[in-house]
């Protein structure tokens, strides 16, 4: 998992040039193969039930889980105010920063407009810490979903996307106060171009 978009950033260069070229390439060319299906294909379906609540201020796998599936998976986007700090800050891909609840349930609803059906699925959880100076916790994770909204990849190409991240948090009172969010954007924005690319070409034929 690693953040491209920055690192090409941070060189100078045209990042639409550097899709463009990775795509020539071959680059993350599955050719007909795609990520699978989440159950909610659509977004309207029930999705899955939620974990547990957390059992205390000390539970940071149950807090992790719970407010990932109600902010996330149930769309329970004012859940945010319960489990995130007030002057939380998200550090993201892009360098891209995200202060308090406000600025943290648009980039939220950002990514729920652009994957409607998005569903969210924790694959593991290292923590270490204590109640004085908080804990710190690992999260490695998986997004599937279908590029049916406008957004920083641009117009929706109906493509299935699975994107796969890391993020550190910070974890003090039994909130989150802060966060570093790093998955594979480059090969999001690759992917998604390719989809938009192979669609114009089928309408031109």
């Amino acid at each position: 998992v690693h953040d491209d978009v920055t690192v090409v950033k941070q060189l100078g260069l045209n990042l639409d040039e550097v899709i463009n070229n990775l795509i020539e390439r071959g680059y993350c060319d599955d050719g007909e193969k795609e990520p699978a299906a989440s159950e909610r294909v659509h977004g309207e379906e029930t999705p899955a039930p939620l974990p547990p609540e957390p059992k205390d201020e000390h539970d940071v796998e149950g807090l992790i889980n719970r407010a990932y599936a109600e902010t996330f998976n149930w769309r329970m986007v004012g859940k945010v105010d319960a489990y995130y700090d007030k002057q939380y800050c998200h550090r993201g891909c892009r360098n891209l920063d995200y202060f308090g609840h406000a600025e943290y349930k648009k980039f939220l609803l950002s990514w729920l407009s652009m994957f409607p059906d998005a569903e969210i699925i924790i694959e593991d959880i290292y923590w270490s810490g204590d109640a004085v100076k908080g804990y710190r916790s690992s999260t490695r994770w998986k997004i599937v979903g279908t590029h049916l909204g406008n957004g920083i990849y641009g117009a929706p190409t109906g493509a299935r996307i699975e994107v796969m991240g890391i993020t550190n948090h910070l974890i003090r009172g039994g909130k989150f106060i802060e966060a570093l969010d790093v998955y594979n954007d480059l090969e999001i924005a690759v992917r998604i171009e390719r989809a938009r690319r192979k669609n114009a070409a089928k309408k031109a034929d």
